[in-house]
């Protein structure tokens, strides 16, 4: 019974490997023609494959011929030199009859590549930024897509600079333990908000172990040295943390209590959980830097969209 089973795979490997083959030589020019469509369903059949075993095979094999087109049209240029690179992309999508959703997350895909590689050494420059701006209106990536995809990459690096400044210590958050803080904060174009929000979930980790430790302690003593412990780390890490990521100096006194700004604590908040942030989701926020071009949101729902303000 098992070698028959173990037969009908290898016959069935056998088979979706020569749909493959044909969907291949089919795409080899770069495009899809009608007749070749209609080719594809009957061989589908004659296989016996199953619609869904044929459209992953398709989609498989269309994704990489759109990737090579569009690695071609960036390469010598003819996509920058387009007057409407919505247009050019959506008759490249007609051409290899492949959805434009699918096509919006190879884009995505590829920005997020290429932002990973900026922020390689921890902070994007203003080329870098430049770079940035100018391949997401190529590619015409939305707005939203580009912001989640910096809260995700930029946020997490940052936030494994505040804590390694955090876990150096009260006696360790000293003048090269800031500017790492500093250069991460605003090197990574983070807007406030967001530098604040993962500053404050892990600064409240720290706040919540010194509650427990307090309220485990033997006696009122040995709870109050906890308490004192909790106190110096908000004066000297704490308030010295808010006024690096807010770019203001420590002689000036915040506007705010910086263990009270910190302390604050989102509803969804789990103090059991690993303490791993997580970036924001609708409505992300904003971030400084070129690429928040006004009026450059592109849609990809159904079809590309141009930048109204190019």
């Amino acid at each position: 019974m098992r070698g028959d089973e173990s037969d009908f795979e290898r016959r069935m490997d056998d088979l979706k490997l020569l749909y493959r083959a044909y969907v291949t030589d089919a795409l080899s020019g770069g495009r899809i023609a009608e007749n070749k469509l209609v080719a594809m369903s009957q061989l589908r059949n004659i296989l016996g494959l199953g619609k869904r075993e044929a459209e992953a095979i398709s989609v498989d094999v269309t994704s990489k011929a759109y990737r090579k087109r569009l690695a071609n049209a960036v390469s010598n240029g003819d996509l920058e030199a387009q007057d409407s690179k919505a247009k050019y992309l959506q008759k490249l999508c007609e051409e290899l009859h492949f959805d434009a959703q699918m096509a919006g997350a190879i884009h995505e895909e590829i920005y997020r590549q290429k932002l990973q590689q900026c922020v390689i050494d921890g902070e994007l420059s203003d080329d870098n930024v430049a770079a940035l701006l100018r391949l997401r209106v190529m590619l015409c990536i939305p707005q939203q897509t580009v912001e989640t995809a910096h809260a995700e990459i930029c946020g997490t690096i940052f936030e494994k600079v505040v804590r390694e400044a955090i876990s150096s210590g009260v006696d360790g958050y000293d003048a090269e333990t800031r500017k790492s803080v500093r250069k991460a904060a605003h090197g990574l174009r983070l807007s406030r908000e967001t530098a604040m929000c993962i500053a404050s979930k892990a600064v409240r980790m720290v706040f919540t172990n010194y509650i427990r430790r307090a309220r485990a302690a033997e006696n009122r003593t040995e709870s109050a040295k906890e308490l004192k412990k909790m106190i110096a780390f908000n004066t000297l890490v704490v308030t010295e943390m808010v006024t690096d990521i807010k770019g203001e100096s420590s002689d000036k006194a915040p506007e705010e209590d910086p263990a009270e700004m910190v302390a604050k604590e989102p509803e969804d908040w789990d103090e059991e959980e690993n303490g791993l942030w997580e970036p924001p989701k609708i409505p992300n926020p904003a971030f400084k830097g070129p690429w928040k071009a006004k009026n450059q949101e592109p849609e990809l729902q159904g079809k590309m969209e141009e930048p109204m303000d190019r």
